[in-house]
């Protein structure tokens, strides 16, 4: 089983938000253009993490704390990190999930978005299905905008209980990790798996393409390799006046774990 991750194509029903001088704070632009926003600090003090779920289907608490650690180790954002949790989303939206109705639903719940000094991430946690589910290919989660993630809770809960020995949250918890990692522009052309485009060579990075697959299930969370943590830190560097380039009109599915 696998996990697949998009690129956004451009959204313009903006809700809630003023418009803003520079793309640093449209949320509409392809996985990974908000890369060098989040990282090196000159738009963006603060991350806000809006994460919105159908009832009952909502991360675990233990999820919620790693992935808070994560962002804290990651980001280093000097007014800090808030992750909130909502069970507001309706169920049965959709059973199998598009590109497409991803963004209506965003459009429909979503509340917050980059304002002043603080960049927002949006997460939906969904009772639902990829539409590009296949028998031997399972979706547990995809980055389809620059700052928007959904996850497939369903699907991959069902995955985590045929591993009972392990905690469910280790997986969700990779899974949303993972995701985010794209968020980031994880991982670059010159640093990925020749075999797997936008994942990581190393084996036991969190972005591996084989953070999660048949016969090997995955039994703790996965760190950021060196490579990983070197493009970062590469981006973090880099002048905040580079241009990210446009997405493309319409979204090519990636391959992720």
């Amino acid at each position: 089983m696998v996990l697949a991750s998009c690129q956004s194509a451009v959204n313009n029903d903006w809700k809630n938000r003023q418009p803003a001088p520079t793309e640093e704070y449209d949320s509409t632009r392809a996985a990974g253009a908000s890369a060098p926003a989040m990282l090196n600090h000159r738009y963006f003090k603060s991350l806000v993490v809006e994460i919105q779920a159908v009832k009952g289907f909502a991360p675990a608490q233990e999820t919620l704390n790693r992935f808070q650690l994560f962002l804290e180790e990651t980001l280093h954002m000097p007014k800090g990190v808030k992750v909130f949790v909502d069970e507001s989303v309706a169920a049965g939206n959709s059973p199998q999930w598009s590109v497409q109705s991803l963004r209506a639903l965003e459009t429909k719940y979503r509340n917050r978005y980059p304002s002043k000094d603080e960049i927002a991430v949006h997460v939906f946690f969904l009772d639902g299905a990829s539409q590009d589910d296949q028998p031997a290919y399972q979706t547990y989660g995809q980055s389809y905008f620059n700052l928007s993630i959904a996850i497939y809770s369903k699907t991959l809960r069902a995955r985590s209980a045929l591993s009972p020995e392990v905690p469910s949250y280790v997986l969700e918890s990779a899974i949303l990790e993972h995701e985010f990692g794209h968020l980031l522009g994880l991982v670059s052309a010159a640093r990925s798996d020749p075999d797997h485009p936008q994942h990581c060579a190393e084996k036991n990075c969190l972005m591996n393409y084989a953070v999660e697959a048949p016969g090997a299930p995955l039994r703790e969370i996965p760190k950021l390799g060196s490579q990983c943590l070197a493009q970062l830190a590469e981006m973090a560097a880099a002048r905040a006046a580079v241009k990210t380039a446009a997405p493309a009109a319409t979204p090519a599915p990636t391959t992720a774990p």
